[in-house]
Formats: structure tokens, sequence, C-alpha cells
């Protein structure tokens, strides 16, 4: 019996640290095609983990992906809301954003 398997397609989103603003956030994505950058900034709590969920939901939907994977430019980031981390362990960004 052959099996096919699905190539799964993704996207990268990075979230950096505001610099100076502690516990603020931006996550965004670059698409080369129509040469812009889409972005939500949020705060580490449950408002922001809403945030965050709901643009990647955006992202995933419009360009028709399997998964948006969050990347964090920063491996020293450190999140204290657990509904922000949920946000992020579902999206096993786990990894660390490549240089670009």
């Amino acid at each position: 019996m052959t099996t096919i398997r699905k190539t799964s397609r993704d996207l990268a989103v990075t979230i950096q640290a505001l610099s100076g603003r502690d516990g603020e956030y931006l996550a965004y994505f670059r698409s080369e095609p129509l040469d812009a950058t889409f972005s939500v900034y949020f705060h580490d709590n449950l408002m922001g983990a809403l945030a965050l969920f709901n643009f990647a939901e955006m992202l995933r939907k419009t360009y028709g992906v399997d998964a948006v994977r969050l990347e964090l430019c920063d491996g020293a980031m450190v999140f204290r809301s657990p509904a922000v981390l949920d946000v992020l362990t579902a999206s096993s960004s786990h990894r660390r954003a490549q240089p670009s």
C-alpha cells in the first residue's frame, strides 16, 4: 500500500520584545509578494494572548496554510502569562527566529 503525504505549509511570524517596555511585544509577518509587513502589538497578558492568537489565525486563513509558526527573536524573552505561553506552545514556537 502506498501512502501519499500531504506537504505541510506554514508561515513564520517573528515575535520581538519592545525595547524599554516590559511585557510589550510585536509579532510580525513579512509578505514578499505584497511588499508589506503585517503586525500585531500585544501585552504579556490574557488580552495579548487573544490578540496574538487571532493574528495567527487571520494569517493562516488568509494565506491558506496549515500552520503559523511563532518564532522568538530573542531566546531570552520570558513570558509570564499562562495564556500567552499556551498560544506559543500550540504553535510549536520553541525555536529562535533565523536572522534575515
